[in-house]
């Protein structure tokens, strides 16, 4: 299937402005490929710090190993889709053309298509009607449940602090945590604080109006995915053996990390998501059963990628930041 297509290039690190739209030669699938209309993306904060780089000292070097130094090892960003199975290499018998499919890979998801091998992370969808949520779940979704299940080793019954319980990771912290039997109570803004309850949150907490440091009540399991204050902050109000799980690149949190163990049985740790099926076929399931929902905050046009970068970077979204893929013609 020859052909041009629209792609987010960039070629250096830098502000929003680095990213532009060019026409590149449509991906030809291999015999174990698919090759993917893409309909709709997601921009994300993990776009926003590899497109930047603007990273802790401690992570600078690993984050140039992983991207390239001078020139990039990936020049499409963009790991969650949804779209349209067009076409299929010789050997694939998962998908077929015409297959409405949704599915996550660790970058060339800002382009309108896209190929992925038939194991890939990738599930079919029953109808278009779930197309643009089900591209918003599986970067939040993973990082929360994978954070939350394996590294904070969450229990039914425990009390749980969503720091930034508003941001796509937040929002489904929230909903996994209380999927997983726990008691929650959010941080937000008060504009968000409708929405966390209408999530499942059992509190919410302004962080306007409320320090939640200086509270006398204590958490099991503190989940902080903003980073805008150091782990030592909130450590007297983590129970004894509690576990404190932060998603932001801090060498001061690193190095908190390291020095509590000496003299505390609490734990801090650093959230991570990696993909895999298993664990995406379970958000699937629950996104198709209406257990977690992605909020859209707003879903901008691929030709204003920038704008995407640039309102993501703010940190004042709520929920997800869609990337439509502006098909004109089949």
């Amino acid at each position: 299937m020859a052909g041009h297509m629209k792609a987010a290039i960039f070629t250096k690190y830098g502000p929003p402005q680095v990213l532009v739209v060019q026409e590149r030669a449509m991906p030809v699938p291999s015999p174990t490929e698919v090759l993917v209309k893409v309909h709709c993306g997601s921009v994300t904060t993990a776009d926003v710090l590899l497109r930047s780089n603007d990273v802790p000292w401690l992570f600078w070097l690993p984050m140039r190993l992983m991207l390239g130094f001078f020139k990039m090892k990936h020049e499409i960003l963009g790991n969650e889709f949804a779209g349209e199975v067009v076409s299929i290499g010789k050997s694939v018998t998962r998908f077929k053309p015409g297959d409405i499919v949704c599915g996550r890979a660790s970058f060339g998801s800002n382009a309108q298509y896209r190929t992925l091998g038939e194991n890939s992370i990738m599930r079919k969808l029953p109808t278009l009607d779930h197309m643009t949520k089900s591209a918003l779940f599986s970067f939040g979704g993973m990082t929360a449940l994978q954070t939350l299940r394996d590294i904070g080793n969450l229990r039914g019954g425990e009390r749980v602090l969503v720091i930034g319980a508003g941001g796509a990771c937040g929002t489904m912290a929230v909903q996994i945590a209380g999927l997983l039997g726990a008691h929650v109570t959010g941080v937000c803004s008060k504009g968000k604080k409708e929405l966390v309850l209408a999530l499942g949150a059992d509190e919410v907490i302004d962080y306007a109006s409320e320090d939640y440091t200086l509270s006398d009540r204590t958490y099991d399991v503190i989940f902080d995915a903003v980073g805008n204050r150091p782990a030592s902050a909130s450590w007297q109000v983590l129970a004894e053996g509690g576990r404190y799980l932060s998603l932001s690149l801090s060498a001061r949190d690193f190095l908190w990390s390291l020095i509590s163990k000496l003299n505390s049985n609490k734990r801090h740790y650093f959230g991570t998501s990696k993909p895999n099926q298993t664990d995406y076929d379970i958000l699937c399931d629950w996104f198709l059963d209406g257990k977690i929902n992605p909020i859209v905050d707003k879903v901008f046009p691929l030709s204003q990628i920038a704008r995407a970068h640039s309102y993501v970077q703010t940190g004042r979204k709520t929920g997800n930041v869609g990337l439509e893929m502006e098909h004109t013609h089949d």
